[in-house]
């Protein structure tokens, strides 16, 4: 092992020592799957070349499952050749500091557009999930076969903004009465979803729909229980900051 892997697993050691000396009554966790419960709290390891994002090259920041921790940039990681879980080192350096949401709602272009030029945004990345298939590509998705949705995961500073003011500027930059649909894209996969990480989400998320629904609005959109997310391609990430190009089917409207 090199030099640098060498100073990771130093690192994650003492992370993993003074795990104790955080107070849990002061941290958020969010719910895990049981690999992702066997690596974080039974302090386990995948096997090497396995991960999802072993050879994944798009922006962003990587982040604790658990508790939401900024671990490191995409631009710091480099080939290890082992199979500690780096994703999840300093995990407990800094718990509880960022959040995560998963919002579905058309195109991921026009979503992820919205959603990156709002304030407290760490990253927004584009990708799939609520469905039964394993790493989904693109046109396996486009097909309407696998149930995964087009959405996109943020990481958001909470000292900067909150879930509840993502939710509604998501709710407000796509159209939430379509269904199966938005705008000219037609498909399951262009539902609008809010896929929740834990009860708080779940709880905002449905008092917010109630508040439109009181509107007179007939809200399509589902609450659904956070899994999997893959992240798109590469070249579906930053798509119109890349292209030079503005959202075909997304734009602001006012509802709350």
């Amino acid at each position: 092992m090199n030099t640098r892997g060498v100073i990771i697993l130093l690192i994650t050691y003492f992370a993993i020592m003074s795990e104790e000396s955080f107070s849990q009554e002061k941290l958020q966790y969010y719910d895990l799957t049981k690999v992702e419960s066997y690596v974080i709290n039974n302090k386990g390891t995948e096997s090497p070349f396995t991960g999802k994002f072993t050879n994944y090259k798009g922006k962003g920041t990587y982040v604790c499952k658990k508790c939401g921790a900024a671990l490191y940039y995409s631009s710091d990681k480099f080939e290890s050749d082992c199979g500690w879980p780096s994703d999840f080192v300093e995990a407990q350096l800094e718990p509880g500091r960022y959040g995560i949401a998963i919002f579905a709602g058309g195109c991921f272009w026009g979503v992820e557009y919205f959603l990156q030029k709002a304030k407290g945004i760490i990253s927004v990345t584009s990708g799939y999930t609520g469905g039964q298939v394993k790493n989904p590509t693109y046109k396996e998705v486009c097909t309407g076969n696998t149930g995964h949705a087009e959405a996109i995961k943020i990481v958001y500073d909470p000292d900067k903004t909150s879930y509840e003011k993502l939710l509604k500027l998501f709710l407000e930059i796509h159209d939430p009465t379509q269904i199966g649909r938005q705008g000219p894209d037609i498909g399951d996969q262009y539902r609008s979803e809010i896929f929740y990480m834990n009860e708080d989400q779940k709880n905002t998320a449905e008092k917010n729909l109630n508040i439109l629904k009181a509107k007179g609005l007939k809200i399509a959109t589902a609450l659904t229980k956070a899994s999997e997310f893959y992240p798109a391609e590469a070249y579906h990430q930053d798509y119109y900051f890349n292209n030079g190009k503005v959202p075909y089917c997304h734009a602001y409207t006012k509802r709350f």
